[in-house]
């Protein structure tokens, strides 16, 4: 059974959720964060692992971040991250990124409010191989959904929360059915062949569930067929 990192830096929602909805062991992950923050009190509640790693300098902290995954005996590590990592991270440890939206539309910082100031008619979220660029790497999954214009942002927040917690719950399958060999940081590290794109996720994890809650997060338009 491989061991799954989260490296988080806010309130850690979609992986408390992914977590418990997974039933993933507690023991098969670890979380590091930057500062304390939601993320902590989490995996507090849930008994997983956590520490919180203190540098400002990026290549300091990247490297001090792996430090503490390799000694937790992570062998691959997500990130729903506020800073920028340096290479010595991804390079060294398979790293991949949770990012809310549609890539390539909307990198960076705050892309679901961004989404939300441009009137998207869409809501995306995207799981992809960290690289060198800001939200550039391939891409493993995405998941999107059609909105209303009017729709509010803290409805796109909602939505957006579940469908980070829909791939989140893709990747850990991929985990527990021998897709992924750590032993590569690259996008060969994964075998996703003959996986359906509109069902990636099996039902035991619950995802169909979490597909109806995104759309009942548009409400009160869908009660007003909007």
């Amino acid at each position: 059974m491989l061991k799954l990192g989260f490296l988080l830096s806010a309130g850690g929602s979609a992986f408390a959720e992914a977590v418990k909805r997974s039933r993933l062991p507690r023991e098969s992950c670890h979380v590091v964060t930057d500062r304390y923050c939601g993320a902590i009190e989490k995996a507090d509640s849930l008994g997983i692992t956590n520490e919180i790693v203190c540098e400002n300098e990026r290549l300091d902290f990247s490297k001090k971040a792996h430090a503490a995954f390799r000694a937790s005996g992570c062998d691959f590590i997500v990130m729903q991250f506020s800073r920028l990592v340096s290479a010595y991270l991804y390079d060294h440890i398979l790293t991949i990124n949770l990012h809310p939206s549609l890539l390539p539309a909307f990198p960076g910082l705050s892309a679901v409010g961004k989404a939300h100031s441009f009137r998207s008619p869409i809501q995306g979220a995207t799981l992809h191989i960290a690289d060198s660029g800001v939200d550039t790497g391939p891409v493993l999954a995405q998941t999107v959904m059609s909105v209303p214009l009017n729709i509010s942002l803290e409805q796109r927040l909602s939505i957006a929360h579940r469908q980070k917690v829909v791939l989140l719950l893709a990747l850990i399958e991929w985990m527990w059915a021998g897709r992924i060999n750590p032993a590569s940081v690259r996008l060969d590290a994964f075998d996703l062949a003959g996986l359906q794109h509109s069902a990636v996720c099996s039902p035991g994890f619950e995802t169909d569930d979490m597909r109806l809650q995104a759309h009942e997060a548009l409400d009160p338009f869908s009660r007003a067929g909007l």
